[in-house]
């Protein structure tokens, strides 16, 4: 079974609100976090990347799903050294996820890898972008984070049943 979790960043990967407002170059201080060059601090979410790890051993793909300079998240995802926790990267400075994740759905098809809509997952604390998606990509599965979601063991919990693992 194809399945894929698009992964929202600022404020749902790491609890930073806005990577794109930060200042590099970004200094490791801890295996969680990262500090820019004014002290502003960026820490991954408690439980984010054993639910990464639980996906990608159940057969799922992975990708970044941000609004955001993408110099800057990547800069960020690099230093933090988990940009390789994701099968594919989707950040633009444009507002439009609906794009990111149709581009990707697009390409993966064009791959001959087939991911019906049920089978695609979309993390984010924030539900801005949801009108957009639901007009391009209706039947997708939205885990609000923090409002509906608590951690990210709920959040597989939810796949889990969705998907039937």
């Amino acid at each position: 079974m194809n399945w894929i979790l698009f992964l929202d960043l600022d404020g749902t990967f790491w609890d930073h609100l806005d990577v794109s407002e930060t200042t590099p170059p970004f200094e490791r201080i801890s295996q969680y976090a990262i500090r820019d060059r004014n002290g502003e601090t960026l820490t991954i979410q408690p439980g984010v990347l054993d639910f990464l790890n639980w996906i990608k051993k159940n057969g799922g793909l992975t990708s970044t799903c941000s609004w955001n300079k993408p110099e800057m998240a990547l800069s960020a995802l690099r230093k933090l050294g988990v940009e390789n926790m994701f099968d594919y990267q989707r950040i633009s400075p444009e507002p439009r996820k609906d794009l990111l994740i149709q581009d990707l759905m697009d390409k993966l098809e064009e791959k001959g890898v087939m991911i019906p809509q049920k089978n695609v997952f979309y993390l984010d604390d924030r539900d801005l972008h949801m009108p957009d998606i639901r007009r391009t990509l209706p039947d997708i599965n939205f885990l609000h984070m923090w409002k509906v979601v608590s951690d990210y063991s709920e959040a597989r919990d939810i796949i889990k049943r969705t998907l039937k693992l």
